[in-house]
């Protein structure tokens, strides 16, 4: 008789791996994995990449910035290059591209953590706006306005 087994054991393990936040990625002759967060930390630490300028000279068309990022996507995912079997420029600038678009859904399904209420300082001495004379739980009376009432 066939079992089943095999398959629950498959889709227990791809639910397990979905839930884990690791981006997937190809790199011209196999599927790799890499943490996000070290993916990140080698795009904001590169020596010649520069988050805040090369992806909109890359929009453009910026030859220089095009080859910066390629050269940036082979160092930080660790990606050959066409002629030695890895990708080609446009393929390293489609994994950057990919990369930052699993940021983005990554960013939209994180609960983040509820923040909690600042703690205030009760003031050294309490002054009560009541009256001497009021009852508990009565409303204090209004200040007095030094100009008259018109």
């Amino acid at each position: 008789m066939f079992g089943f087994g095999w398959l629950i054991n498959w889709w227990k393990n791809r639910a397990r791996e979905k839930s884990r936040a690791i981006f997937r990625y190809w790199d011209g002759k196999k599927e790799r994995a890499i943490d996000p967060m070290l993916a990140w930390q080698g795009l904001i630490s590169d020596v010649e990449f520069n988050l805040d300028t090369h992806p909109a000279q890359i929009d453009r068309g910026e030859i220089e910035a095009i080859q910066v990022g390629s050269r940036t996507v082979q160092r930080v995912f660790a990606v050959k290059p066409v002629d030695e079997g890895g990708l080609t420029q446009l393929e390293s600038l489609d994994l950057l591209v990919d990369y930052f678009d699993y940021l983005d859904t990554l960013k939209k399904n994180i609960n983040p953590m509820p923040t909690l209420p600042q703690p205030t300082a009760l003031p050294s001495s309490v002054t009560s706006t009541t009256n001497a004379g009021s009852a508990s739980g009565e409303m204090p009376n209004e200040p007095r306005s030094a100009e008259p009432p018109k």
